[in-house]
């Protein structure tokens, strides 16, 4: 189950940048457009993990919509620099961090405007995009495994409580 969840996420995720960069470079010269489509795609899959782990967590389909929905609104409307947020908290191993960069879409969004405007990569920002997908990556698998009883040990083939 929870690999034709990912599967589909990953194809979902494609069509969907497929068709934002479509619509986005028919409006706007994007300065690199592979960059572009590909960072698009980052941020689906991001999104999309968040989906199979809410999924996953919240079964209800109308509970579960609305969560990531709000997560959505309130994830862009921090991202996207709308409210120019500076505050900061300081954790002992990594030491200060930005609250932006505690919510999914800042460095795919920052990726993107680099790309699109610069046609650079901003480099500082695909480790986060990265650390997003793989730490989501590691929740999905943890809450599947939780959901259906069998904890982490369950989700290795050949490997049973």
């Amino acid at each position: 189950m929870l690999t034709s969840r990912l599967i589909t996420m990953v194809v979902v995720s494609l069509a969907g940048a497929v068709v934002a960069f479509l619509v986005f470079n028919f409006r706007v010269t994007v300065a690199n457009p592979l960059m572009a489509f590909w960072i698009l795609t980052l941020a689906g899959l991001v999104y999309g993990l968040l989906g199979v782990i809410i999924g996953t967590l919240i079964p209800q389909p109308l509970e579960g919509s609305i969560v990531l929905v709000f997560m959505a609104d309130l994830d862009n409307a921090l991202s996207s620099g709308l409210f120019p947020l500076t505050a900061s908290i300081s954790l002992p191993v990594m030491g200060e961090i930005a609250v932006t960069d505690l919510v999914p879409l800042y460095h795919p969004h920052e990726l993107f405007v680099s790309a699109v405007l610069q046609g650079e990569l901003a480099a500082e920002h695909l480790l986060p995009v990265l650390g997003w997908i793989g730490g989501l990556l590691l929740v999905a698998f943890l809450a599947y495994g939780q959901s259906t009883g069998e904890g982490w040990i369950g989700m290795v083939p050949g490997w049973s409580k």
